[in-house]
């Protein structure tokens, strides 16, 4: 796992978008696995290499959060959302009826659900309540991307067995696979 932490308003979002494919840069290249993000377009480079969790979630206004993971979904939609805390009865919920939190987990669920060798997330927990966000960090543990407990603002950050501090808050994290890295950012 990689994350950053800065002030707002200091382009960690920008970054995350660069490397998502979803802004090109002014100057120099985004390589992945070597080649320019572009090379083979920046839709493949979406489709084939990340799986993005938005800050504001980005979610269809019109589906449900088990519609959103099976666009996705190289799994069971239903037993991702229910991993994340969401009931059966909220995963055939249209999610303009759901919490800003049941929302973030349909878009953390939409991620997990994909077969993306790297995860994008910006501020994946920041709309969660503390005991939410460890729920969420846990599932992510257990995932197959490599995941190293982090908290909401300021709790340790653990890495290959050496404990950090985390800043506070307006945290970006990318989830890379745990086994070696076929593919490099």
């Amino acid at each position: 796992m990689i994350f950053t932490s800065a002030p707002s308003g200091s382009g960690k979002t920008t970054l995350l978008s660069l490397l998502g494919g979803l802004d090109t840069p002014t100057q120099g290249e985004v390589l992945f696995d070597g080649e320019n993000i572009t090379a083979k377009g920046l839709e493949y480079h979406r489709r084939n290499h990340i799986s993005l969790i938005f800050q504001s979630y980005n979610l269809i206004d019109y589906m449900t959060p088990i519609e959103h993971v099976q666009l996705t979904a190289k799994q069971d939609a239903a037993s991702v959302l229910e991993r994340l805390g969401l009931k059966k009865d909220e995963i055939s919920r249209n999610v303009l009826r759901l919490s800003g939190g049941q929302q973030q987990r349909a878009a953390i669920a939409r991620a997990l659900a994909s077969d993306a060798p790297v995860i994008l997330a910006d501020e994946p927990t920041g709309n969660l309540d503390e005991a939410a966000a460890r729920e969420i960090t846990t599932v992510l543990s257990e995932s197959e991307y490599m995941f190293e407990g982090m908290r909401r603002g300021g709790d340790a950050l653990r890495r290959g067995g050496k404990t950090g501090r985390s800043g506070a808050g307006n945290q970006k994290w990318a989830f890379l696979p745990k086994s070696p890295m076929k593919r490099r950012l």
